[in-house]
C-alpha cells in the first residue's frame, strides 16, 4: 500500500490540507480539526464549553435554519455529518461520494463560519447536553472512566470530563459561545483533513479557497505543555446499586508523540488485541470472571494514560486484579507475543484503509500530535520496529513499579461492598507496584 499523505498550504489563506488520495475508494471523507478543546476552558464557568460549542454550531448556519437541513444535505447524497471533542480538539467531519466533495466542504464551511449561536436554541441544546451528562453518569463503566480519569490527572487541565458541569451547561449564553469561537476558531487553529478518491488535488484547494476565504486570522492555541501532574497514587471506591463491580486501572505515561508511547501501544494490543489474547483468555475464558475486559492507551500531547477495565463479581475482584496484573508482568517480555502482535496492529491497519472516514478519524489524532499524518509504510515501519526490550522497559517504569507515578484503583461498587470503606486491593496492590 503506496497512499502518501500530502501536506498542502494555501499560501493566500493560511490553511494547512493534508490529503490521502485512495483512488480504489468510491467515497470522499472531508474533516477539520480544531485545536481547541476541554482543556482550554476556564474552569469552572466554562466546565464542558468546548463540547456545548460543538453542539451548538450545527444549530443553524446562515444556509441551513436548523440542524436537520444541515444534516439532510449530506444524508440526500447516503452521505454522514459527525462531530466530536476531546481534551485537546474538535472534530468536525463528513463522508459522501467522491463526486459529492464540493457537498462536503460547502456544509463543512457552513458549520465553521457561519453558525448562528440562536438565541432560541440555546436552552433546549443544553438541555440536551445535561440529559448526556445525566446518561453518562447513569452508565457506570463510564462514569468510573471519567471519574478515574480526574483522579488520575489531578488539577492538570486532561483531567477535566469532556461534557462539564450541568451547573455551567445550565448557564450558557450566546457570549459564551461567541466568545470561545472568536478565541480559538481560526485559521491558525484549523486543519483540513481530506481522504478517499480525490480526482483533482487542485479542486480540493480551489473548493477550500471558495468556501473558506472568510475564515477569520487569529492567534494560534500555544497552550502551555504540562508533564508534571503532581499527583499521588490513589486507590478510590464509590457505592452505587449495582450487581457488578467496575474497576479501573489507570497509570500516566508519556507524550502522545514519542517512541515509547508507540511501545506502550504496542504492548496494549499484546494483552488487549482480541479474544485470543491474554487478559480475555486469561481472566475471562479460564477463569470466568468478566463478560467486558480491555486495556487502551489513550495519547495526549503531555502526558497520556494507559487504562485496564473490567467489569466483575464482588466476590472476585481482588482475583480478577490480581490475574489482570500477572498477565501484565508475564507479557512484557514474551516475544511470540510481540509477534502476534505486530501482526494483529498492521492487518488492523490494513482493514481501516478500506474506510476513508476511518483513516481520517484516526489520523485527526496523529495530526494533532505530530503536525502531520503518518504514511502507512511509516507506521508499519515504526511498529515492527519495537523490540521485546523497550516494550519491557516501558512496562516496568510506567505500568508497575514507579515510585514518582500517581497510579489510580477506581472501584464503582454495589452497595454492600466495601461497608467500611475499607478497599481490600489484596495482591494487587504488590502486583502493580512490584512488591511481591
Amino acid at each position: 500500500m503506496d497512499a502518501r499523505w500530502q501536506k498542502v498550504l494555501i499560501s493566500d489563506l493560511g490553511l494547512l490540507v493534508h490529503i490521502l488520495d485512495m483512488p480504489a475508494a468510491n467515497s470522499v471523507a472531508c474533516g477539520v480539526l480544531v485545536r481547541a478543546g476541554t482543556r482550554d476552558e476556564r474552569w469552572p464557568e466554562e466546565a464542558g464549553l468546548a463540547h456545548a460549542l460543538e453542539h451548538m454550531i450545527f444549530q443553524g448556519t446562515r444556509d441551513f435554519p436548523d440542524s436537520q437541513s444541515s444534516s439532510a444535505y449530506i444524508e440526500d447524497v447516503g452521505g454522514g455529518l459527525d462531530a466530536a471533542t476531546s481534551g485537546e480538539s474538535t472534530l468536525f467531519y463528513n463522508q459522501v461520494p467522491f463526486l459529492e466533495i464540493e457537498r462536503a466542504i460547502y456544509t463543512l464551511s457552513q458549520l465553521l463560519l457561519h453558525s448562528t449561536f440562536g438565541e432560541d436554541r440555546i436552552k433546549p441544546e443544553m438541555q440536551n447536553v445535561i440529559q448526556e451528562i445525566r446518561m453518562t453518569r447513569d452508565n457506570a463503566q463510564e462514569h468510573l472512566l471519567e471519574w478515574a480519569k480526574s483522579l488520575t490527572y489531578g488539577r492538570h487541565p486532561l483531567g477535566r470530563p469532556t461534557l462539564g458541569t450541568e451547573k455551567a451547561v445550565a448557564k450558557f449564553e450566546r457570549r459564551h459561545f461567541q466568545s470561545f469561537y472568536s478565541h480559538y476558531y481560526n485559521r491558525n487553529n484549523f486543519d483540513f483533513i481530506i481522504v478517499g478518491r480525490i480526482d483533482s488535488v487542485n479542486q480540493v484547494i480551489d473548493l477550500i479557497r471558495k468556501y473558506f476565504a472568510d475564515l477569520p486570522d487569529g492567534p494560534p492555541n500555544d497552550r502551555e505543555i504540562i508533564t508534571k501532574i503532581g499527583g499521588r497514587n490513589n486507590f478510590s471506591f464509590e457505592n452505587r446499586d449495582l450487581e457488578q463491580v467496575h474497576i479501573a486501572m489507570l497509570a500516566p505515561t508519556v507524550k502522545g508523540a514519542c517512541r515509547e508511547a508507540r511501545a506502550l501501544g504496542v504492548f496494549e494490543a499484546m494483552i488487549g488485541g482480541g479474544a485470543s489474547f491474554p487478559l480475555f483468555v486469561e481472566v475471562r475464558e479460564k477463569s470466568g470472571l468478566c463478560y467486558e475486559i480491555w486495556a487502551d492507551h489513550a495519547l495526549f500531547s503531555d502526558i497520556s494514560v494507559f487504562v485496564a477495565y473490567v467489569g466483575t463479581d464482588p466476590r472476585r475482584y481482588k482475583e480478577a486484579v490480581e490475574k489482570i496484573f500477572k498477565v501484565i508482568r508475564s507479557a512484557k517480555d514474551d516475544a511470540v507475543l510481540l509477534e502476534k502482535s505486530k501482526k494483529r496492529m498492521t492487518g488492523g491497519l490494513a482493514l481501516q484503509y478500506d474506510n476513508p472516514l476511518k483513516v481520517l478519524v484516526g489520523s485527526a489524532s496523529i495530526i494533532g500530535l505530530y503536525g502531520n499524518g503518518r504514511d502507512y509504510s511509516e507506521i508499519i515501519k515504526e511498529i515492527q520496529s519495537i523490540s521485546i526490550g523497550e516494550v519491557e522497559a516501558v512496562v516496568d517504569q510506567y505500568l508497575l513499579y514507579n515510585p514518582h507515578a500517581a497510579f489510580t484503583f477506581a472501584y464503582m461498587a454495589p452497595n454492600d461492598l466495601f461497608p467500611t470503606q475499607q478497599l481490600d486491593l489484596g495482591e494487587s496492590m504488590c502486583l502493580g507496584f512490584d512488591c511481591l
